[in-house]
């Protein structure tokens, strides 16, 4: 797939090629956060009871009572949860749990509120909607118990506060707690609800009010909890997705500086608003994969950001390496480790082509950027169809859906689909209603970011076909007409790292409180950006003769309307690539407005900072070559699937015959939106595609097997 997306050449070809397996295990991949401090991120410590206590201990000296006091235990959830409630009611004032107004329907006995407990336990299909009862005039009272049901049975319960008019002959208003039991509130609230008709939302809107109430924020020093999240086995969004069903909130309150790669161990910092770091402990003994950990808690005054970070720390082993010599290599007769280190010397000193990876363009055969381009053309309906077009790989309930699309079948599609392919759903569910309004459609897929996505990618697609034209043409020298930057802060970050991105599964929140877009690469940005064309030159013929600019200042166009292209065959051949495909610059500012780009720019050639390797031999093909505190914070239960094999030193033999193995271990750090993959694609001279990849590890575990 490499050359179909503009990936063809290499900055030093002549070099041998050296094979490896890339990804094998999830340590073989290891991404740590870079923050603008320039600190690299590592997880400490997951515990934030301290934190917790000192800040918050003068709320907990404020309630009214403590659960247990007298040190009684419980043999049930139900008597548990009574003995909150009521100890807590009863020493606040002399009263019955419930009215004794015979005409009050809502209320219910204590007998009755076990019994609607333990339903709730038991998920029962008969319990109750809602039970409400505990009346006071008392705010501080309702506040604990509110409390009080999310700290015994905040899985079960949700609760709320109604007001209810009672008594016969003058009537007077008094406020109730009403506990909602959550496996009922599927969809809404289906019994009675007192919100004025606003169901489950209201009662949402209401619980997050009262939970922010009173939040110490000069004690904390800020509003935002900040966190190290470490993962494996899944990329950002998805552990953001997984976090934010954990705390019962929406994802685009869970804020980030970077998203980072699925398959591997990556560590960055989070931020959320007003939260407790007991609220993690849970997430944070879930003993199955994929893991995510959270700690190192503190608060700060302002939430994460999409691309405020300095870069990423990669620590990448790759396996099974071999050298060998290449069409295009001097062929010169190097033995393994000596070639190892002139490929990392080469990297070190040289860098690699700044292509953008695999990842921008999605996965399973998906091509981003053609719906980008039919997206700047406002070609819709092209569009949805190239989501539904099918991959290699499709399940067989993906292809059976993706037949019915294509034949008009929209609902059989949408019952076929897996809730995974949220994208697509929210298309069809759209052309149910509308017809065929393609447009609408599209942008049914509810995330901006989601869909802006296609459109960075076609810029992406593009800008590789002009630097391996600018590579091909000019090789390694800078010539009249090439583009250079005269301040590098002034380059965007590249959008996202190394990720798996496909319509389906693609995030960047757009709201206030949300990840943003780089509007720096849309209209509309601030004057900073305005003046990016200030910091862009074009070489004249005396500043060649000069020896004026270095490589590393050498930029390309992401193509938008007030782009400014190379005046040489690389702005020619850019152009001609737009025209190609029936555009040209003008039609990034006048397509549909979501979509109206300005255009930034990017180096052609990146150079690694704080490069160093290590050559490793290992004789068990699933030895864990490196390690990462994650493991230290592990469930006992949980299956690392370590290997108790020793990694070996510098021998290449073994008297017993055992086959012994070579690793490359590297590490380097990458600006924001650098590809990784791209690093290695150049230190090794093979493709860094997933199916490849496969094959080679297959290939080393049928040799070792044999």
């Amino acid at each position: 797939m490499d050359e179909t997306v503009g990936i063809t050449e290499y900055l030093h070809p002549e070099l041998n090629s050296i094979t490896g397996i890339l990804k094998q295990r999830f340590s073989d991949f290891i991404v740590r956060e870079v923050t603008v401090e320039d600190e690299v991120v590592h997880l400490h410590d997951i515990n934030g009871e301290e934190l917790e206590r000192r800040i918050f201990a003068k709320e907990k000296n404020e309630e009214i009572c403590e659960d247990n006091t007298s040190g009684e235990t419980f043999n049930s959830l139900e008597d548990k949860f009574l003995g909150a409630m009521c100890k807590v009611y009863n020493l606040a004032q002399d009263a019955l749990i419930c009215s004794s107004s015979s005409n009050d329907v809502h209320s219910g006995s204590i007998d009755s509120l076990k019994s609607f407990i333990a339903q709730c336990e038991s998920k029962d299909a008969e319990c109750p909607v809602e039970w409400i009862g505990f009346p006071t005039t008392e705010k501080q009272i309702r506040s604990v118990l509110h409390g009080k049901v999310r700290e015994v049975a905040g899985n079960l319960l949700d609760s709320t506060t109604v007001t209810i008019a009672v008594g016969e002959g003058t009537i007077t208003n008094m406020s109730y707690l009403k506990l909602l039991a959550k496996h009922k509130m599927k969809g809404g609230n289906n019994g009675n609800n007192n919100n004025g008709g606003k169901g489950q939302a209201a009662f949402v809107n209401n619980n997050r009010k009262r939970k922010f109430d009173n939040w110490p924020e000069k004690e904390c020093g800020g509003n935002y909890l900040e966190f190290t999240m470490m993962k494996e086995n899944i990329d950002t969004m998805s552990a953001i997705n997984v976090l934010s069903k954990h705390l019962h909130t929406k994802p685009e309150y869970i804020l980030y500086n970077g998203t980072k790669d699925k398959r591997g161990i990556t560590t960055q910092k989070v931020t959320i608003y007003r939260r407790k770091p007991s609220d993690f402990k849970k997430i944070n003994s879930y003993p199955h994969q994929p893991t995510i950990r959270i700690g190192d808690f503190r608060y700060v005054a302002t939430p994460a950001k999409l691309g405020n970070l300095h870069g990423n720390r990669f620590e990448i082993t790759l396996r099974a390496v071999q050298c060998v010599a290449t069409a295009s290599s001097s062929g010169a007769s190097y033995d393994d480790d000596k070639t190892i280190e002139l490929a990392c010397e080469y990297l070190k000193t040289h860098g690699f082509i700044n292509y953008f990876g695999l990842q921008r363009f999605g996965k399973g055969g998906s091509k981003s950027h053609e719906i980008g381009k039919s997206i700047f053309k406002s070609n819709w309906q092209e569009c949805v169809n190239m989501m539904f077009t099918p991959r290699d790989g499709d399940r067989e309930n993906v292809k059976v859906a993706k037949d019915a699309f294509f034949n008009r079948r929209y609902d059989e599609a949408l019952r076929q689909l897996p809730e995974a392919m949220y994208a697509e759903k929210c298309v069809l569910k759209k052309l149910l209603v509308n017809g065929d309004d393609w447009q609408s459609a599209y942008h049914a897929i509810g995330n901006k970011g989601s869909r802006l996505i296609c459109a960075h990618a076609y810029q992406s697609y593009i800008f590789n076909l002009a630097a391996s034209k600018r590579v091909t043409e000019f090789g390694l020298s800078i010539v009249e007409g090439d583009l250079v930057i005269l301040n590098e802060s002034a380059l965007i970050s590249g959008a996202v790292d190394d990720e798996d991105i496909e319509p389906s599964t693609a995030d960047a929140n757009t709201n206030d409180d949300q990840q943003a877009v780089k509007k720096s690469n849309q209209n509309g940005g601030d004057e900073n950006d305005a003046k990016k064309e200030d910091f862009i030159h074009i070489v004249t013929d005396e500043d060649v003769k000069m020896n004026k600019f270095s490589l590393d200042q050498l930029v390309l166009p992401l193509c938008g309307s007030e782009s400014i292209l190379p005046k040489n065959t690389i702005g020619e051949f850019i152009t001609n690539l737009l025209a190609r495909d029936g555009m040209s610059l003008e039609t990034f500012g006048k397509c549909f407005p979501t979509y109206r780009m300005r255009g930034d720019y990017r180096k052609v050639i990146q150079r690694p900072r704080n490069v160093e390797w290590l050559v490793q031999r290992y004789s068990d093909p699933n030895a864990e070559l490196a390690e990462t505190e994650l493991n230290k914070f592990r469930s006992v239960s949980q299956d690392t699937k370590n290997s108790s094999t020793t990694v070996g030193s510098s021998v290449d033999t073994d008297n017993s015959g055992t086959k012994i193995y070579k690793a490359l271990q590297l590490k380097f750090t990458l600006p924001p939106g650098t590809y990784a993959t791209m690093l290695l694609r150049e230190v090794t001279k093979q493709s860094t595609e997933s199916e490849y990849q496969a094959q080679l590890t297959a290939n080393v575990r049928t040799a070792h097997d044999s």
